[in-house]
């Protein structure tokens, strides 16, 4: 069978003929292939923003005056608390005490969402497989012997 160029395909090289792939394989991973080519353009598009907001920050706000108080820390441990004279109030949070807020904080969310997902997802389950009411629900008594 001869192929004959599409009249606005011709730019494009496209031919007319037989399908390379079927309508299903097309939608099916061409949905996927849009999906990964959104999902760089957004990433592209958040890395932009924030190298945009990075280059404001300096000029907004007292950054410079938080690192000639507190200097360039690499932690979000606080510092100790200090009067107007500098002496020690609070001498900070002890690093058990820091671990065990986290931990804590960490097992209430895993409780939340278990729990949540737990009591919630037989209800979505019924919601989305809902009986037909023209349907008729199977007798609870055996059937009869036949004699």
């Amino acid at each position: 069978m001869e192929k004959k160029l599409l009249p606005r395909g011709v730019l494009a090289g496209a031919v007319a003929g037989p399908d390379l792939f079927s309508r299903t394989i097309q939608a099916n991973v061409g949905t996927g292939v849009g999906i990964v080519f959104f999902g760089m353009a957004m990433g592209a598009l958040l890395a932009v923003a924030i190298g945009i907001v990075m280059l404001l920050l300096p000029q907004m706000g007292h950054l410079s005056y938080n690192e000639a108080n507190f200097g360039k820390h690499a932690t979000e441990t606080p510092l100790p608390l200090t009067d107007s004279q500098g002496n020690v109030v609070y001498p900070g949070f002890p690093a058990d005490v820091l671990f065990d807020f986290r931990f804590y904080s960490v097992a209430a969310q895993l409780v939340l969402w278990a729990a949540i997902g737990l009591v919630f997802g037989p209800l979505a389950e019924r919601l989305l497989r809902p009986t037909r009411p023209d349907t008729v629900a199977p007798s609870q008594e055996p059937d009869p012997v036949p004699a």
